[in-house]
């Protein structure tokens, strides 16, 4: 015997953070590091993680992320020393 699936609403969205600011600390030519600091997105109360992308221009066609996903509410990480652009 069958039974009739219930209905389940499914919230799908996407946000982004802002004031996203980045002191380089690496002195050395081609190579990037340092805390990475921003502003949590408005309403942030359904964000589960962020990623961390460094890009070559604004498109961001070329990206790569750095290091793992972080959970919802983090509003800083470290980009180790020696990162190579």
């Amino acid at each position: 015997e069958q039974t009739t699936p219930a209905i389940h609403i499914i919230a799908d969205e996407i946000s982004s953070v802002s004031d996203v600011n980045f002191p380089d600390q690496d002195l050395d030519p081609l190579e990037i590091g340092g805390w990475i600091h921003w502003k949590l997105p408005e309403p942030g109360d359904r964000v589960e993680g962020y990623r961390v992308y460094i890009a070559v221009g604004v498109d961001a066609l070329s990206r790569s992320q750095v290091g793992p996903e972080l959970p919802g509410g983090t509003m800083h990480t470290v980009l180790q020393g020696n990162t190579a652009l």
